[in-house]
């Protein structure tokens, strides 16, 4: 990345009075332990967020800025409790919130649940798939079935076909040194069957990664400025890096907006001014205030 690129996207940084996206994170747990997920370096419990927080959150949400991009999971696979994401999802839509998105492995994604998820008014679904060829796919995610992720989301995008409510659906694929030479062959198949093509450039809180960034360039990171993990416990995490909660600036009981404005603003105001030694741990080591964003084919 040039300096005057970043340099560009630090000056368009902003204090919000809300956040432009809230992750919940509903539930936890994953039936995929994959190479390219921080999820398998997660040690805090296991678990899913009680209905009665999710309710309340979306009803401040509702009230305060209901066009809030609202991910309905962080770091776990929400086909386990599809049920569940879609009586989230259709409370969020009875209070004004149209802005809903979903992640998901689409390992679980049959008939019935794909049916759940197109009745349910999610407006966007990612898949993060990753790989084109068997051997591709299965490096990047364990314990594979790529060929069962290929079918249930064409599947997938074959019942979405002419529905006006449907979602959006995007296939992912993670650039990195496995997947470079695939993108090209990933994105021309999805998108002549109709999906959008999301490349995802490599996060190194995600997986390790073996570029060195220059230090003197580091900007106030773009992330935390605009998104607000909350954990299933009514903790909040620190931003979508932060897959324990270790950079927690509070609980969310006194609500999202006084969070945003207090404790959490006091973070971002240390990376507005580069005190980047008084960060907490979390961000001192993160290299991903240079990711500037992902790369997105339309069908």
């Amino acid at each position: 990345m040039q300096q005057k690129t970043l340099a560009d996207v630090e000056a368009s940084l902003n204090h919000t009075l809300f956040p432009q996206s809230l992750i919940l994170d509903t539930i936890n747990m994953c039936n995929y332990s994959c190479s390219i997920c921080a999820r398998r370096r997660m040690t805090r419990p296991k678990g899913k967020m009680p209905f009665a927080l999710a309710k309340r959150l979306l009803d401040e949400i509702s009230v305060e800025a209901p066009m809030t991009k609202v991910w309905l999971v962080f770091y776990g696979e929400p086909l386990l409790a599809a049920e569940r994401i879609a009586l989230l999802s259709t409370y969020a839509r009875s209070r004004g919130i149209k802005n809903l998105h979903l992640n998901t492995n689409a390992s679980l994604l049959d008939e019935d649940k794909a049916e759940i998820i197109l009745n349910s008014g999610i407006s966007q679904v990612v898949v993060s798939v990753d790989g084109f060829s068997d051997a591709t796919y299965d490096s990047m995610r364990q314990p594979g079935f790529r060929s069962r992720v290929y079918y249930n989301l064409q599947r997938f995008l074959d019942m979405s076909h002419g529905r006006s409510d449907a979602p959006e659906i995007i296939a992912q694929i993670v650039r990195c040194e496995k997947t470079e030479s695939e993108i090209d062959i990933f994105t021309d198949y999805w998108k002549a069957r109709g999906a959008t093509v999301k490349i995802k450039e490599h996060i190194s809180w995600t997986a390790p990664s073996e570029k060195e960034w220059d230090s003197k360039n580091r900007i106030a990171c773009p992330w935390i400025f605009t998104t607000l993990p909350v954990l299933w416990t009514g903790k909040t995490a620190l931003c979508g890096a932060d897959y324990d909660g270790a950079g927690s600036v509070g609980n969310i009981a006194d609500g999202i907006k006084v969070l945003w404005n207090g404790a959490h603003r006091i973070v971002r105001d240390i990376h507005l001014q580069h005190r980047f030694e008084d960060l907490p741990a979390i961000c001192k080591k993160c290299t991903d205030w240079n990711i500037l964003g992902s790369d997105i084919k339309k069908p």
